[in-house]
């Protein structure tokens, strides 16, 4: 089944509690027509609340995803995988701005107007107002209606491989739609925390904007980087005429998503590719985020599928 259509279609937007629960019984009713066990659950913190299929203390391998979608942000979220340097320059760049939006009005409302110790505390109150309420609608003013590949895409990886996935594999992986990666990874840190006993040094494979570009790209956080599961996930998902493979470590790396939260945590990303070999991932937390193939998805899923028969 297409399930990046079906989603796009059904479950474009999943950020207020309304959307995700309608996901979320989604999610539990298709891994259990699927055959798979399936349930939500909630945080200890009672903040998140994760759809979780199969048996994750049992698997060999958890496989992972967040189903929630961000907001818009007027600055697209430009993922720079393997140019830290660059990528952070391109973080400061909003944030000079909204500084100078800032800092600039402030300064002239207080010191044309007030005087003395008065004018101090007009440029603090000035500032701080005009910083956060410019954050505020740079960022979070409105929720993104287009989320093809943010995280639609990944998303549909983790159905495509509880369809393929042979009766007799299905054991050796679980699946986790994790929640409230958008605000800081909190589904899943949750889950590790009330987890820890079997988490802690599971080997995790998360899928994070998959959907643009022929570059395929892991990244293994330290701990993963020399484990069993890595080497033979290099064996299974190879290059094709169509599709790059590239397969790195944590170190001169720059994917933040829900693997960082754990020891042996895995990321796969798709990226674009420039001229000079610069991999990037375009439109995240945009209204531009419209791209997302569903070649993506089945390239990655049946390389995931050999890997899992072969665990």
């Amino acid at each position: 089944m297409n399930y990046l259509d079906l989603l796009v279609n059904k479950y474009p937007v999943r950020n207020s509690k309304e959307q995700k629960n309608a996901f979320r019984e989604f999610a539990v009713n298709e891994a259990k027509n699927l055959g798979y066990e399936a349930k939500t659950e909630i945080t200890s913190d009672k903040k998140n609340e994760n759809v979780i299929v199969g048996d994750p203390e049992k698997a060999k391998v958890v496989f992972c995803a967040h189903f929630d979608t961000p907001f818009t942000s007027l600055f697209p979220n430009l993922m720079i995988v393997r140019n830290k340097l660059l990528f952070y320059l391109y973080q400061f760049i909003p944030v000079i701005i909204i500084l100078l939006c800032s800092y600039i009005p402030a300064s002239l409302i207080a010191n044309n107007f007030l005087k003395g110790d008065m004018n101090i505390l007009a440029f603090e109150i000035y500032f701080f107002a005009l910083y956060f309420g410019l954050f505020y609608l740079l960022y979070f003013a409105k929720k993104n209606k287009n989320n093809h590949n943010d995280n639609t895409s990944g998303t549909s990886v983790l159905f495509s491989l509880m369809e393929k996935l042979n009766p007799e594999e299905r054991e050796k992986a679980a699946f986790i739609f994790f929640d409230n990666e958008e605000k800081g990874k909190l589904g899943s840190k949750a889950y590790l925390k009330g987890h820890k006993d079997f988490m802690e040094n599971k080997t995790v494979i998360n899928f994070d904007c998959v959907g643009n570009g022929k570059n395929i790209v892991f990244v293994a956080m330290k701990e993963a980087e020399n484990i069993a599961e890595y080497s033979l996930l290099k064996e299974c998902v190879t290059a094709s005429d169509d599709y790059k493979v590239h397969f790195y470590g944590q170190k001169g790396s720059e994917c933040n998503s829900d693997h960082k939260n754990f020891k042996k945590g895995i990321a796969a990303m798709a990226c674009k590719e420039t001229k000079k070999g610069l991999l990037y991932t375009p439109n995240i937390h945009t209204e531009k985020d419209v791209e997302a193939d569903f070649n993506n998805i089945e390239f990655i899923s049946n390389g995931i599928v050999n890997f899992i028969s072969k665990l």
